[in-house]
Order: C-alpha cells, then structure tokens, then sequence
C-alpha cells in the first residue's frame, strides 16, 4: 500500500491466504494489487500463494527497482528526496487525482482535476515555478531555499 516499492534483491513476496484456508486479510491484497501488476498477476499470485522473488517483482510492475543490501538505504533514500523535492501542494494534487481516477467516475475526476489546476495555479509556488522554468533555473521559496514550502 505505498507509491513506491524498492525491493532487495533478496525480498521475497507472497499472498498465501487462499493456500491456508483464509480470505485476504489486508486491503492491499484484492483491491490494490490487481491495480499494481494487473488482474491476472494478482488472482494467479492470490490463487496459488506462490512466493516469488525480487527479480519477478521487478517484471510484474510489483516493485520499482531492486538493489543490493548494501545499496538499499542510500538509494532508497536518494529516490524518497527526489519524489519529494516537488511542491507540496502539487504533489498532493498528482496523489489525490492519481489514486481517486481508480474509483471515481470521470465526470467527477475531471471537475476535481479543475479544482486542483485552480488551487495549484493561483499558488504562490506556481508563480515561482513559472518564474524559474522561463528564467532556466531551479524554483526557490521567499527564503532561498528548494520550493518546498507548506
């Protein structure tokens, strides 16, 4: 139940529920994960309880990337700042579109979608943002510092 999944390449995974008489019992299972890596993928994994590894994570879309033990804090560090380095409330935007376009129709999407483009658009860090792409710099906040302003 996370944006991102960073595996190592020693990870495992399994939904073994159904191999031991129980029904899903975490809301990742039957509502996300079809989602993730596609229906078939996620009945066939629910369906069997088949552990898989990193590597076949990586090839249904499970996981983004795979790293060595040795590498997966710093990396997985590095890709949090940079998944994080967008305005705050752009960012919030692109998760709430993002994640209700799974079970909202499109007439309301696409009014959402506006209201967000409007509250995004008057923003202070959209003035900035503009500023900066025209002037070919990184945009800052009132003191200097990354747009990453609350």
């Amino acid at each position: 139940m996370c944006d991102f999944r960073i595996a190592s390449v020693n990870a495992r995974f399994g939904w073994v529920g159904a191999m031991r008489a129980v029904s899903p019992d975490a809301g990742a299972e039957p509502y996300l994960l079809p989602f993730i890596v596609g229906l078939p993928n996620a009945l066939e994994l629910m369906y069997s309880g088949e552990i898989i590894d990193a590597q076949r994570a990586l090839e249904i879309g499970l996981v983004g990337r795979v790293l060595t033990p040795e590498k997966l804090l710093d990396e997985s560090k590095a890709f949090a700042q940079r998944m994080a380095a967008g305005a705050p409330m752009a960012t919030r935007a692109v998760k709430e579109l993002t994640y209700g376009a799974l079970s909202m129709p499109y007439a309301i999407f696409n009014v959402e979608k506006t209201l967000h483009l409007q509250e995004t658009s008057n923003s202070e860090d959209a003035s900035e943002g503009v500023q900066s792409f025209l002037e070919k710099r990184p945009p800052v906040g009132a003191d200097d510092s990354p747009i990453r302003t609350r």
